[in-house]
């Protein structure tokens, strides 16, 4: 096993366990077609890679003096700096994928196939030796008339068909395309459409869940047909059923706001508790892009909440950012503070845990995020399926909130692996 070091977007090293391989003097490694560490590699192809082998374990017993400082762990280690790239030829692939294989099966008896022929390919004489070798006896001829439509092109024109804004899609492969976020987002799906096109048979089309927050890049849905052809007729229907109804996949782009941060409690006032607002809040807000345009600390006292509050939306701030004083306790005013803003108070308390203490409210057309001390304590909240849809540009309701109940309960799993999870969807 080694380890993969590459650069995230805000300048952080991020380090994952690899399967790999040394072949021709290259390091491979195999992974997902989507995830982090390509992202980081497509952003900054910098990468350091490290493998080590563990060799014996000195006890402190076996010193004379029982001292502790002279444990040790012998290893022996490589650490190699270069840059990384994605393995584009499918030669290359294949014999790499074979290499790694052989060196983790400890034989070289296995070996992948791959693609033997790509469509369009002519067939010749020489090549019945190959498809033999592939277990194929006989080749097949379909003659397709303009009654008949093929898989590829059934598959491009129902991503055509389906797909909204900020929706692009791969070329067809094996009779299958992958719709792909055009840039960063909120995933939209009607799901109900999906659903009628799904049940009419022969066709699919597969999603990632509504309100899946993506990354540029990313794939939210694949398409394509299941027989081999399907009849025009029904490709001409599936088309203006959709077009009727609309766009069934797409993304909101997340939008960069200006953020104001109004930080209540007396004890963080005070300094008898540290301000943990940049360390737990203000990343996130970084990480989407947006710009923290200031940053008050006030006590508790109402009027002061809604004075810094007040302050933020005459500097032209998109969005208003207050923290903590949000519980049952008498002395928590923040939303008192809140409404003596001015501000409408659109709801408080939501079916969502961790965050049931959250709050949304606006003043004008300037959103109001009233976020709970859970923030501080956990990974993910109801602060971030807030967040994602505000910078979406919507407006959730009161019955959007409530519906928010069913998936609305994070399991605090011990590696937060969100939002590939099912927390808020």
């Amino acid at each position: 096993m080694g380890r993969l070091a590459t650069i995230d977007e805000a300048g952080y090293p991020y380090i994952v366990p690899v399967n790999f391989v040394l072949y021709e003097n290259c390091i491979y490694f195999h992974c997902a077609l989507e995830g982090e560490k390509l992202e980081n590699i497509g952003r900054d192809p910098k990468v350091c890679f490290e493998v080590d082998e563990p060799l014996a374990y000195i006890e402190v017993s076996f010193n004379e003096d029982k001292n502790p400082c002279k444990a040790h762990q012998l290893y022996r280690s490589v650490v190699v700096r270069g840059k990384a790239r994605v393995v584009d030829s499918d030669s290359l692939k294949l014999r790499v994928l074979n290499a790694l294989v052989a060196k983790y099966e400890g034989t070289e008896d296995l070996e992948f196939k791959g693609v033997g022929f790509r469509r369009g390919h002519v067939v010749r004489e020489e090549d019945v030796r190959e498809l033999l070798r592939l277990g194929k006896r006989f080749v097949f001829v379909e003659n397709l008339d303009s009654s008949r439509v093929h898989e590829e092109e059934a598959a491009k024109r129902i991503a055509a068909a389906i797909s909204g804004t900020g929706i692009r899609w791969t070329s067809p492969q094996e009779g299958k395309i992958n719709l792909v976020a055009a840039h960063p987002g909120l995933l939209r799906v009607d799901a109900k459409a999906l659903y009628e096109i799904n049940l009419k048979g022969d066709v699919i089309v597969s999603s990632l869940k509504d309100g899946f927050p993506c990354r540029e890049g990313q794939t939210v849905a694949a398409t394509r047909i299941i027989p081999l052809t399907i009849s025009r007729g029904r490709m001409e229907r599936l088309e203006a059923m959709v077009s009727r109804r609309g766009p069934v996949i797409r993304v909101l782009p997340f939008r960069k706001m200006s953020v104001g941060a109004v930080v209540t409690g007396y004890e963080v006032a005070t300094g008898l508790v540290k301000d943990a607002f940049d360390d737990y809040i203000g990343r996130k807000i970084i990480e989407y892009g947006c710009e923290l345009c200031g940053k008050v600390i006030v006590g508790d006292d109402p009027e002061a909440i809604a004075h810094a509050i007040w302050g933020f939306k005459e500097k032209g701030c998109d969005l208003i950012l207050t923290t903590g004083g949000l519980s049952v306790d008498p002395d928590d005013n923040t939303r008192k503070g809140i409404r003596a803003s001015g501000a409408k108070v659109i709801f408080y308390g939501t079916p969502v845990l961790p965050g049931a203490m959250f709050l949304l409210a606006t003043l004008g057309d300037v959103p109001i995020l009233g976020l709970p001390a859970c923030v501080f304590y956990y990974r993910t909240t109801m602060f971030d399926l807030m967040l994602a849809r505000i910078l979406a540009g919507e407006m959730p309701s009161r019955k959007d909130v409530a519906r928010m109940g069913h998936g609305g309960l994070c399991l605090n799993c011990e590696t937060c692996r969100y939002p590939a999870c099912s927390f808020g969807k």
